[in-house]
């Protein structure tokens, strides 16, 4: 539509060209809604019928990885990449590729008809704009990355506390848990500040260098019509153009008694040995390594990373008597005024 008119929007502009134009309008408009609907039809069930695709073919790669490497994760991080695999694909898939192809050779053509150094102008501003974008989204993608890495972090601490929110009450500790989420959250913000910060830049660099090749386009048609020369087809069809392209830039009294329980069912948090048994309370290594002993967990020392090893995700990594041990210890250090025990040494050994 914004090329015909380069044709026909000229002086003299006779009832035959506005009949055409109109038609040409009407026609246009119809068919883009007519195909937008067929497209959309057909894509957005395609797209939903592939994405359920790719997460079979993303499960059955899942149950290939060593489970040693699948420890490190939790389960709900390893969902979340899944996710935001299956979307940037579907993004990718309905991305609308061809409009964008055509309306730029369309202005490439119309510009170079107009004048070859506008043209070449043009050009250089269209492959700068392209060299700047990818240079500012490689950066991005950078901070991009270190994002997705603090929001495992995040999502990993958030997930653990929910799923073992039975247990956090039980600890009455909660002050501990929300400051670790809050900060967790800190540090994701911060990322995420840093990320936002590189894309709006590049948003901004890419709207100004697309802008103005029509500025100077348009700027040369008003010239050339002031100096006598019809161009009102020419400046109709790079403002109805850039019209068309839009869519490219688019607290509680401390009088109550302070109460633990002890349970044969608490799990342990996807936090260190260390982490899950010492909370908010500062205790040597040292001295917690006693303590270990004095449980006879000895065993748990001898780990590649000793009291600062990951238990993983419900304390996989430990055995039943591990954690009940842990938990035992846990709940001592927490220095309650009352402790209730529900059968806390359930299946251990004398």
């Amino acid at each position: 539509m914004p090329f015909t008119f380069t044709f026909l929007l000229t002086l003299p502009f006779t009832p035959k060209k506005a009949i055409i134009v109109t038609a040409v309008f009407i026609i246009s408009k119809g068919l883009r809604s007519i195909g937008t609907y067929i497209l959309r039809k057909v894509s957005r069930n395609y797209l939903y019928e592939y994405s359920k695709l790719q997460y079979l073919e993303y499960y059955k790669k899942l149950t290939k990885i060593p489970t040693e490497t699948l420890s490190k994760y939790r389960t709900g991080y390893l969902q979340n990449i899944i996710e935001k695999i299956t979307s940037l694909v579907n993004k990718l898939l309905s991305a609308e590729y061809v409009s964008i192809l055509l309306s730029f050779a369309f202005f490439f053509y119309t510009a170079y008809n107009q004048s070859i150094i506008l043209f070449a102008i043009s050009l250089i501003l269209s492959i700068l704009c392209v060299l700047l974008s990818v240079k500012i989204l490689n950066r991005a993608n950078n901070t991009l990355e270190e994002l997705y890495e603090q929001d495992y972090e995040y999502s990993s601490v958030y997930q653990d506390y929910i799923s073992n929110v039975r247990t956090v009450k039980a600890l009455n500790n909660n002050k501990y848990f929300q400051n670790n989420i809050k900060i967790e959250a800190d540090k994701c913000y911060i990322k995420n500040k840093k990320y936002v910060n590189y894309y709006s830049f590049e948003v901004l660099v890419r709207n100004v260098l697309i802008v103005v090749p029509f500025a100077l386009a348009l700027i040369k048609a008003v010239i050339d019509l002031l100096n006598g020369i019809d161009t009102l087809g020419i400046i109709a069809f790079y403002i109805s153009l850039q019209t068309e392209m839009g869519f490219i830039f688019d607290k509680l009294s401390n009088c109550r008694l302070d109460i633990g329980i002890v349970s044969q069912e608490i799990e342990l948090f996807n936090m260190s040995i260390k982490d899950n048994v010492c909370l908010d309370k500062k205790i040597s290594d040292d001295e917690l390594v006693n303590y270990i002993k004095e449980l006879e967990l000895n065993e748990i020392l001898m780990f590649k990373d000793g009291i600062y090893t990951l238990v993983g995700e419900k304390g996989l990594k430990l055995s039943t008597g591990q954690k009940r041990r842990i938990n035992i210890l846990r709940s001592y250090l927490m220095d309650k005024d009352i402790y209730i025990l529900d059968e806390p040494t359930s299946n251990l050994d004398k």
